[in-house]
């Protein structure tokens, strides 16, 4: 017998939200943890003493507040299972130059769906309602920032037509 899709409904987060989001981070900086091939994020226990999730939750939203961002959760019978932040980019003067023109750009800051419901369209619509809300606020281009070891995810974005543009390099464990 064939499982029940369960429908998923996006809206906009509430305070209600609060501890599920909380763990929902805590859960996707463990996934991260978990693919860094450097090994240099902390995995959860360490994160759960330092109230990761509480902290993450209060910068995102605060940076939404101040930056016209938005934050969408998804959410089907059993509850929640994914979210989705995004915000206006602040485009400074040497930014207007570099680029020759004024731009309103959108980023796109946090994306995390449950692993139960990964590959069921919930990313796609998550995304699809957060572009138009950018898109709504007169943004020319949205950009996002993508964990380079989390193949999953750059493969998800690309086939959203997003392309690789900066890359961030890194040299770690300096000892003098």
């Amino acid at each position: 017998m064939a499982a029940l899709k369960t429908a998923v409904r996006i809206r906009r987060y509430s305070n209600h939200d609060r501890a599920v989001i909380e763990r929902m981070f805590e859960n996707f900086q463990d996934y991260l943890a978990s693919v860094d091939d450097i090994r240099r994020l902390v995995r959860k226990n360490a994160l759960r003493r330092l109230d990761y999730g509480r902290a993450y939750l209060n910068k995102t939203l605060k940076d939404i507040s101040e930056n016209n961002g938005v934050f969408y959760v998804a959410e089907n019978s059993r509850g929640i299972v994914g979210f989705v932040a995004a915000r206006m980019v602040k485009q400074d003067k040497i930014d207007a130059i570099e680029i020759g023109r004024k731009e309103s750009i959108g980023e796109i800051t946090e994306l995390y769906v449950t692993q139960s419901q990964r590959g069921k369209g919930t990313a796609q619509k998550l995304m699809g309602i957060a572009e138009k809300y950018l898109n709504d606020k007169g943004c020319t281009h949205m950009k996002l920032n993508v964990f380079a070891p989390n193949m999953r995810a750059r493969r998800f974005y690309q086939k959203l037509g997003y392309t690789e543009r900066m890359l961030e390099l890194g040299k770690y464990n300096l000892t003098k």
